[in-house]
């Protein structure tokens, strides 16, 4: 069997993100932190960051799909993509 890297998000910023998507008139619930098998390129990317000082941590918007991510059942709402970009921009502009 193989393995992938896991990731341990920083509580600041996930604190940070829970405050701007809480205070998005468009998002509807807000689930602080949820046991989520990312992919290796993102949690190798993640901890290269975290390594050097930085902060990170997922983000997902309209991710409520039937099927996991890269399989043939996965889909995005649409409609929410809109929504995950101003909650970026707020981010990063915060």
């Amino acid at each position: 069997m193989g393995q992938s890297a896991t990731v341990t998000p920083d509580d600041e910023l996930i604190g940070r993100i829970v405050d701007v998507a809480t205070a998005h008139g468009d998002v509807t619930e807000v689930i602080r932190t949820r046991a989520f098998a990312g992919s290796d390129d993102a949690n190798l990317l993640i901890r290269h960051v975290q390594r050097r000082g930085g902060k990170g941590a997922y983000l997902m918007v309209g991710a409520g799909s039937p099927g996991s991510h890269h399989s043939e059942n996965f889909d995005i709402a649409e409609e929410s993509i809109p929504t995950a970009i101003e909650i970026l921009e707020s981010l990063i502009r915060g």
